[in-house]
């Protein structure tokens, strides 16, 4: 279930959400619930994943509390679980509006009305990072985009490559802060523009992001991650000892691209990936400032996927209330 709600407090809300972690880890483990909250934009965005009686205990208290007012339904449904982890949180800086995320609210809720809904990540993303290329809002289903992870062993690889894509395609670069579940901050960066026929979104993480709670739930209907080795083994197996770590118990992972500055760097990652079995489906020597020639071995991979599949969602008859 996700629900939305408008904030009443506007200042120190790091805090205020610190508050709900600490009594969410009180109360969720014992119902069986794993929880995610977001908050942007004045709006509270609250992903709640249990048994039904736990979820109707969970959002009857949450009902009460004075800190948001106007919870409404944007998503419920059963399913497969999405959130790894009891708890995570993302706090955004987004500059947007009130008025501009609650019309995309609005928008969820008038669909669900009509006996039709989106999976709940691509609720969420939705909601705190919607599509906004013109292109892409034209077709049937602006959510049917390819979605590309790059994450760096070392230094800011996978940030300059969406720096440098969105300044090859003319597009604004998309930038996040996301606040970890244990009061960690880390960044994201994403890029959308027309790869072909379908649009295409490169997000930039962190490497201590591919962890995050929601960022796993997020990564879950990512077509591809591309790792950008450095050379450095201590960082390099730091990072597939990440990437293992943040596939652990998914139900669907992104395929796997392992970019080496070198032919010796790369045959050290393969062996020490194959000993993980973390699946990587192709590998390429590229230095990692090379954005031209790292888009090119991505764009290839991107070639030969299928079509971008919709983010559809079987609506259930069941409900929270008894």
């Amino acid at each position: 279930m996700i629900c939305v709600s408008q904030s009443r407090e506007r200042e120190q809300i790091y805090s205020t959400m610190e508050s709900i972690r600490e009594q969410a880890l009180r109360h969720n483990p014992a119902l069986g619930i794993h929880t995610a909250l977001s908050w942007q934009s004045g709006w509270f965005i609250h992903w709640a994943e249990g048994p039904i009686d736990g979820l109707r205990a969970l959002f009857d208290r949450v009902l009460l509390d004075s800190r948001h007012t106007g919870q409404q339904v944007v998503h419920l449904s059963e399913g497969r679980r999405l959130l790894m982890t009891p708890w995570s949180m993302m706090l955004s800086g987004s500059r947007e509006s009130p008025e501009e995320l609650g019309r995309r609210v609005q928008a969820l809720v008038a669909l669900r009305d009509l006996g039709r809904q989106y999976a709940p990540h691509s609720v969420l993303r939705q909601l705190i990072a919607p599509m906004r290329l013109g292109a892409a809002l034209k077709l049937p289903d602006p959510e049917c985009y390819h979605r590309i992870g790059v994450c760096s062993a070392w230094g800011t690889a996978a940030f300059d490559l969406v720096e440098w894509l969105g300044r090859e395609h003319g597009v604004d670069v998309q930038r996040q802060r996301f606040a970890g579940e244990t009061g960690l901050d880390s960044g994201s960066e994403y890029v959308d523009f027309m790869a072909g026929a379908y649009p295409c979104r490169v997000i930039a993480v962190a490497r201590s992001n591919l962890t995050h709670g929601l960022r796993r739930a997020l990564m879950q209907d990512w077509d591809l991650l591309a790792l950008v080795f450095s050379g450095e083994p201590r960082h390099d197996d730091a990072l597939l000892e990440r990437v293992q770590e943040s596939m652990q118990d998914l139900s669907m992972r992104p395929q796997l691209l392992a970019i080496a500055p070198d032919a010796a760097c790369l045959a050290r990652v393969v062996h020490h990936e194959r000993a993980q079995a973390l699946g990587l489906v192709g590998c390429a020597p590229v230095p990692p400032d090379d954005h031209a020639l790292l888009w090119a071995e991505l764009s290839d991979c991107l070639g030969q996927l299928q079509a971008p599949c919709s983010a559809g969602w079987p609506v259930p008859t069941l409900s929270l209330r008894a």
